[in-house]
């Protein structure tokens, strides 16, 4: 059986203090998250599914392809997202990422499905977020909705840096929104959401991670970093043993209800149809195309297909280990 290896792309810094998953039901979801890949099991329905809740996003940055890309953008349907919410809480779905290409700060309805999510019994709802729109209002909402975890993009330590990265975000005023963050959910005497900090590995970066640490260490619950995924210019990378997690893991659905074998399918070449027309289950469990997907990891022939030989994920795991 070939190689897979588990978010070996997130590297952290930092944890203060145990996070508070600490419940049966949460462990159990982890212990699926490790083992499904590694033991090739299809379950009945993904474990978790990225529901992106919108497209569009308030920032330009460079290394990031909804900058670069000309997608039709829009924001899903409260309707929709109680779809696909209620097909999977009865299936084994636990958990959801509320974002796959956009800022799901932009959601006006945003507090509403992690309300919905929560009282539904999902396990772990949480989004990553540039933070620019997480105002003291809407840091209490979320809270107040049960938010578990968010996961905040901030690449570099400094002013300069960050904002030539961040295009459209001002370097204080982030800082600020994160540090009320925390302090908001203090008074609210809260445990949740567990925040981490991240910075994409960009050049300029390498050799700075210590005073990275130091920026964060003390204001958030974690820091870490990512590795530089090639988005913009793709790398096709031939025949090799690394196999994706993903296909046996998540599955992704576009704010219009696309749904997507990965996180990566950006541009949705291998959609595998709308939530409208056909059922998650069916398409998890028995789609041709998807089960073609998994024999052909298994096997070391992932780069034969069209949207994995140039996954920005699998040629950084490959071209970092080689």
């Amino acid at each position: 059986m070939l190689k897979v290896k588990i978010n070996e792309n997130i590297h952290v810094l930092k944890q203060n203090g145990l996070n508070p998953f600490e419940s049966e039901r949460y462990r159990d979801y982890r212990e699926k998250w490790k083992e499904y890949p590694l033991t090739r099991k299809v379950d009945r329905f993904p474990i978790h599914l990225d529901i992106e809740v919108t497209s569009n996003c308030n920032l330009k940055c460079q290394v990031c392809i909804t900058t670069h890309a000309d997608f039709d953008n829009g924001f899903m349907k409260f309707d929709l997202f109680r779809k696909i919410v209620d097909e999977g809480i009865d299936k084994g779905l636990c958990s959801i990422k509320l974002n796959l290409r956009g800022e799901p700060l932009l959601h006006p309805n945003l507090p509403d499905m992690i309300s919905y999510a929560k009282q539904k019994g999902i396990i772990d709802v949480f989004f990553n977020t540039n933070a620019v729109l997480l105002t003291n209002d809407k840091a209490k909402s979320i809270i107040e909705a049960g938010i578990d975890r968010l996961i905040i993009s901030f690449d570099g330590y400094e002013k300069g840096f960050y904002e030539s990265h961040r295009v459209g975000a001002v370097y204080e005023e982030t800082l600020e929104n994160v540090r009320n963050l925390m302090v908001t959910r203090d008074k609210m005497n809260r445990s949740f959401p567990w925040v981490r900090v991240q910075t994409i590995l960009v050049d300029g970066m390498e050799n700075n991670i210590n005073q990275y640490l130091q920026l964060w260490e003390n204001i958030v619950d974690e820091v870490a970093y990512i590795d530089y995924k090639p988005e913009i210019d793709r790398v096709k990378v031939g025949k090799n043993d690394w196999v994706c997690p993903q296909i046996w893991q998540r599955m992704s659905i576009t704010w219009d209800g696309s749904i997507l074998p990965c996180v990566n399918d950006y541009f949705g070449k291998m959609c595998m149809g709308k939530v409208s027309e056909v059922s998650i289950e069916e398409v998890w469990v028995a789609n041709e195309r998807l089960n073609n997907m998994r024999k052909m990891h298994d096997a070391g022939n992932a780069h034969e297909i069209d949207g994995c030989v140039d996954c920005p994920l699998r040629s950084t795991q490959i071209l970092k280990n080689v």
